[in-house]
């Protein structure tokens, strides 16, 4: 039987890059999104055509994204609405 040290089977923390952006460090987590079908045609559509996968399009989307968000480059639309309830008698 192979002994292993506690050290051999933990993943060492990589290195902080001198100034890295704190997004960029970390693992990647793999999230759900909702998407309409022809949302997702389209982009499986751009995918295929450039030959990358779709999961590569939508992580440089949503990058590309928040470093704009981030720059002030985007405003979101926020609404604010009311909503008329009935209480319990």
């Amino acid at each position: 039987m192979v002994k292993r040290k506690l050290a051999d089977l933990v993943p060492q923390k990589e290195p902080r890059k001198h100034g890295a952006d704190p997004r960029e460090l970390g693992r990647t987590i793999s999230v759900g999104v909702g998407l309409k079908e022809g949302e997702v045609a389209e982009i499986d559509d751009i995918a295929a055509s450039i030959g990358l996968s779709r999961n590569a399009i939508m992580g440089w989307a949503l990058r590309h994204f928040l470093k704009a968000y981030q720059a002030g480059d985007i405003d979101l639309p926020i609404e604010t609405e009311t909503k008329r309830t009935l209480g319990e008698p």
